[in-house]
């Protein structure tokens, strides 16, 4: 079984796009050089930025979270984060989301 973490954050309102770039430099790093199984970026109705993410266990997750190779993009995602909400960790039990590339 897999992990799914779901993460929420308030971001500086002036620094969406360097949110987002970051969070995607984040992710695909981790997808490369990591483990992860990939992420979705969400932006929710009251003003949170929320993404889920997927991990082939919390081991993966963990070291990927000490990694230093994305340390830039690290720093910039904790620059714009204004608040963030604790994280969310789940066993996936039945999956049926389906898979759409090139989504933006």
């Amino acid at each position: 079984m897999s992990l799914a973490v779901l993460y929420q954050w308030k971001v500086d309102p002036d620094r969406i796009a360097d949110f987002r770039l970051a969070w995607r430099e984040l992710t695909k790093g981790f997808i490369e050089e990591c483990g992860g199984l990939g992420s979705r970026l969400h932006h929710t109705k009251d003003g949170w930025w929320a993404a889920y993410a997927r991990w082939p266990d919390e081991e993966t997750r963990d070291k990927a979270r000490l990694s230093e190779a994305y340390v830039d993009a690290s720093n910039v995602m904790k620059d714009v984060v204004l608040e963030r909400r604790p994280e969310i960790t789940m066993i996936v039990t039945d999956d049926l989301l389906t898979e759409r590339h090139g989504v933006e």
